[in-house]
């Protein structure tokens, strides 16, 4: 995995970071039969917001979509139904409003 900037821009369609979000980390390989991405970025938007956007993003693009609340933090995570995808999130409300999102996904550009 290296670290760049530019793996935001190189999610998967279906896993975009979220409209307006800042950037704060970004990784990815290349490596078949995996292409790794992974971002950190805040958003000034709420957690279920955020939740929202993804849950529905997953499911038109054919992935499963299993939302868990642990300690204060909202996870979604899922596969593609045909085996060729998954991804992971996390949202962390922030003290103030808006939202912390690590998202992991493989498939991405």
């Amino acid at each position: 995995v290296r670290y760049d900037m530019e793996w935001a821009t190189r999610m998967p369609p279906t896993f975009p970071v979220y409209p307006g979000g800042q950037v704060t980390e970004a990784a990815g390989a290349d490596n078949a039969p995996c292409g790794l991405r992974a971002v950190s970025f805040t958003t000034a938007v709420p957690p279920d917001e955020v939740m929202d956007f993804y849950y529905t993003m997953a499911r038109r693009a054919g992935y499963s979509a299993e939302h868990v609340e642990q300690n204060g933090e909202h996870v979604l995570g899922g596969t593609r139904q045909r085996g060729d995808g998954a991804f992971y999130l996390s949202l962390t409300a922030l003290r103030g409003g808006g939202t912390a999102v690590d998202l992991i996904a493989n498939g991405g550009r």
